[in-house]
């Protein structure tokens, strides 16, 4: 069960960076990142869009941002009912393409 399915929510703009880069080691392995934009009608890359929680499917990943999106609306918050929908589930390769070999970890 995913942090977020448990009811926590993880940002990995908010935690340390020694957590921060074994999240994103994670994330490597778990096959599915929900990202989402810096703010409301971002036009920046997804590369540049901030990496909320890691799934092990996509299914799992779309279900998520289906219910984010849901609670956004029942709160109405427009900035973040604007932000979940933008909202992608991406591939982790996608974001974090695997290191060449022989390469050392960060």
């Amino acid at each position: 069960m995913t942090e977020r399915a448990r009811g926590k929510k993880s940002s990995l703009t908010e935690t340390p960076r020694s957590l921060r880069m074994n999240v994103l080691t994670m994330a490597a392995l778990a096959g599915w990142i929900l990202m989402v934009p810096p703010e409301p009608d971002s036009t920046l890359p997804i590369s540049k869009w901030k990496a909320l929680v890691t799934f092990d499917t996509a299914k799992e990943c779309e279900a998520d941002l289906a219910g984010s999106l849901l609670s956004a609306k029942e709160t109405n918050t427009p900035s973040a009912i604007a932000v979940f929908r933008q909202g992608r589930c991406v591939p982790a390769e996608h974001v974090y393409p695997p290191a060449p070999a022989g390469t050392p970890p960060p």
